[in-house]
């Protein structure tokens, strides 16, 4: 229970990814809030935490929009006093290439990618700060971000800058003991999340997960996260 007294905040906390990583993070004692922007996927994520013991809640809205950001970091807040760790999941790719990409795409790419984690760091911060906790953002990256992918224009490019973004965030922030730190998955089987609520994942639930942090874990996203996080907090110690 290595996170035992936490407070996570997860968005896109889908049945796949984000959920994996919310219920890695209340498996090891954090109380977590789970966001989606369908208010029924965020709400099936947090009944699931619930369901085995720990402390939940869903916290949906659309991230791209900053009145909604500053309701869910305060709705996070107000259940749980305050928020220690930040994981940006949440996505939505179009896979346009250069000859096919449209304006509105590319903008709707960059809202989710950039501007969301930019609008949930900073809101999350202030709460660090006020409350003064040491904390962790997680940005989730990919290895498009790192030497970019044919046929995925704008999803290279914001994951791109999220990486300088979380180099830029983990700078400014460093005085008062936030963390920020990037996680790139680069290929995974079914997650855990969706092998125990859906059975046509059981196959290949437990696979090796091979991330260019040089990390290997059998337990997937959520196993390095959770790594990630302590690691970087100094909360495992």
């Amino acid at each position: 229970m290595r996170l035992e007294g936490r407070v996570a905040l997860v968005t896109g906390a889908s049945k796949f990814v984000g959920g994996t990583i919310a219920a890695f993070m209340a498996r090891e004692g954090a109380k977590v809030a789970c966001n989606d922007i369908v208010p029924e996927i965020a709400e099936a994520t947090a009944a699931y935490i619930r369901s085995r013991g720990s402390d939940a809640i869903a916290v949906p809205g659309d991230i791209t929009d900053e009145a909604t950001v500053k309701a869910i970091v305060k709705q996070a807040v107000d259940a749980f006093g305050y928020v220690d760790i930040l994981v940006n999941n949440a996505g939505r790719q179009f896979q346009r290439g250069v000859l096919e990409v449209e304006v509105p795409e590319w903008n709707e790419e960059l809202a989710i990618y950039l501007s969301a984690p930019m609008m949930l760091s900073r809101e999350v911060s202030r709460v660090m700060v006020e409350k003064k906790r040491r904390g962790c953002i997680l940005n989730i990256i990919s290895s498009a971000g790192h030497q970019g992918q044919a046929g995925n224009l704008a999803y290279s490019t914001c994951k791109g800058a999220l990486l300088n973004f979380t180099r830029a965030a983990a700078m400014d922030l460093a005085r008062y003991g936030i963390r920020v730190n990037s996680i790139t998955p680069t290929s995974m089987e079914h997650l855990v999340y969706r092998a125990e609520t859906d059975p046509r994942g059981m196959v290949g639930m437990v696979a090796a997960v091979k991330f260019q942090t040089q990390h290997t874990a059998v337990d997937g996203h959520g196993g390095v996260i959770r790594f990630g996080v302590i690691r970087s907090s100094n909360w495992g110690r």
